[in-house]
Protein backbone atom coordinates (compact mmCIF):
# COMPACT_ATOMS: atom_id res chain seq x y z
CA UNK A 1 0.00 0.00 0.00
CA UNK A 2 3.02 2.26 -0.26
CA UNK A 3 1.71 3.09 -3.72
CA UNK A 4 -1.21 4.89 -2.06
CA UNK A 5 1.00 7.04 0.22
CA UNK A 6 -1.26 5.96 3.06
CA UNK A 7 0.70 7.67 5.85
CA UNK A 8 0.59 10.98 3.99
CA UNK A 9 -3.13 10.56 3.32
CA UNK A 10 -3.91 9.94 7.00
CA UNK A 11 -1.85 12.97 8.04
CA UNK A 12 -3.40 15.34 5.48
CA UNK A 13 -7.04 14.29 5.96
CA UNK A 14 -7.13 13.66 9.68
CA UNK A 15 -8.39 10.16 8.95
CA UNK A 16 -8.96 8.10 12.07
CA UNK A 17 -8.88 4.40 12.84
CA UNK A 18 -6.90 3.32 9.77
CA UNK A 19 -7.14 -0.44 9.46
CA UNK A 20 -6.26 -3.25 7.12
CA UNK A 21 -9.20 -5.02 5.49
CA UNK A 22 -9.20 -7.92 3.04
CA UNK A 23 -7.14 -6.78 0.02
CA UNK A 24 -7.13 -3.15 1.14
CA UNK A 25 -7.40 -0.39 3.70
CA UNK A 26 -10.20 1.45 5.43
CA UNK A 27 -10.52 4.54 7.60
CA UNK A 28 -12.97 6.94 9.15
CA UNK A 29 -12.88 10.49 7.82
CA UNK A 30 -13.75 13.50 9.98
CA UNK A 31 -16.87 15.38 8.93
CA UNK A 32 -18.41 18.74 9.67
CA UNK A 33 -21.17 19.12 12.22
CA UNK A 34 -23.79 19.32 9.47
CA UNK A 35 -23.02 15.71 8.54
CA UNK A 36 -24.73 13.20 10.82
CA UNK A 37 -22.91 9.96 11.53
CA UNK A 38 -19.46 9.50 10.05
CA UNK A 39 -17.87 8.91 6.69
CA UNK A 40 -16.06 5.67 5.98
CA UNK A 41 -13.60 5.24 3.11
CA UNK A 42 -12.41 1.85 1.93
CA UNK A 43 -9.85 1.19 -0.79
CA UNK A 44 -9.58 -2.38 -2.09
CA UNK A 45 -7.07 -3.73 -4.61
CA UNK A 46 -8.77 -5.62 -7.46
CA UNK A 47 -7.13 -8.69 -9.04
CA UNK A 48 -6.30 -6.65 -12.19
CA UNK A 49 -4.25 -4.10 -10.16
CA UNK A 50 -6.98 -1.46 -10.22
CA UNK A 51 -8.81 -0.27 -7.12
CA UNK A 52 -12.34 -0.10 -5.75
CA UNK A 53 -13.02 3.03 -3.65
CA UNK A 54 -16.15 3.22 -1.54
CA UNK A 55 -17.41 6.21 0.44
CA UNK A 56 -20.09 5.25 2.97
CA UNK A 57 -22.08 7.05 5.63
CA UNK A 58 -22.49 5.20 8.90
CA UNK A 59 -25.31 6.39 11.15
CA UNK A 60 -27.01 4.58 14.01
CA UNK A 61 -25.34 1.32 13.00
CA UNK A 62 -26.62 1.52 9.40
CA UNK A 63 -24.26 1.86 6.44
CA UNK A 64 -25.28 3.68 3.27
CA UNK A 65 -22.97 3.65 0.25
CA UNK A 66 -22.69 7.24 -1.00
CA UNK A 67 -20.26 6.78 -3.90
CA UNK A 68 -18.34 3.91 -5.36
CA UNK A 69 -15.59 3.94 -7.98
CA UNK A 70 -14.41 0.68 -9.50
CA UNK A 71 -11.54 -0.21 -11.85
CA UNK A 72 -9.61 2.97 -11.10
CA UNK A 73 -5.86 3.53 -11.10
CA UNK A 74 -3.80 5.33 -8.46
CA UNK A 75 -3.67 8.49 -10.56
CA UNK A 76 -7.46 8.58 -10.74
CA UNK A 77 -7.73 7.92 -7.02
CA UNK A 78 -5.87 11.13 -6.24
CA UNK A 79 -8.29 13.08 -8.43
CA UNK A 80 -11.31 11.51 -6.74
CA UNK A 81 -9.98 12.20 -3.26
CA UNK A 82 -9.25 15.80 -4.21
CA UNK A 83 -12.79 16.23 -5.50
CA UNK A 84 -14.48 14.45 -2.56
CA UNK A 85 -12.39 15.88 0.27
CA UNK A 86 -11.41 19.24 -1.19
CA UNK A 87 -7.72 18.49 -0.62
CA UNK A 88 -4.85 18.36 -3.05
CA UNK A 89 -3.01 15.18 -2.14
Amino acid sequence: MNQLAWDRFVTMTGAEFPRVIERGLSCTLPTGREFEGFLELSIVLNPDDTYLMTFSQVKNGDTLTLDQYDDIYVEQMHEILTEKLGLSL
